[in-house]
């Protein structure tokens, strides 16, 4: 079974959703789980972008 897990909020650069972040890689099973970002309405900036997606690698399994 495939799950989609969303949230929103939070400063990641902070490691201020950390716990939940772990959770969500946790529950993908996957080496390199895939994350969707959507930027917010204002334009988040390529590198915070690629600030997730180093940062999700970083806790990988």
């Amino acid at each position: 079974m495939k799950k989609i897990v969303a949230i929103g909020g939070g400063d990641i650069r902070r490691e201020g959703t950390l716990a939940i972040d772990k959770e969500i890689i946790k529950l993908s099973k996957k080496k390199h789980p895939k994350l969707l970002f959507i930027p917010t309405a204002s334009s988040d900036s390529e590198s915070y972008f690629k600030h997730i997606d180093n940062y999700y690698l970083t806790f990988a399994i």
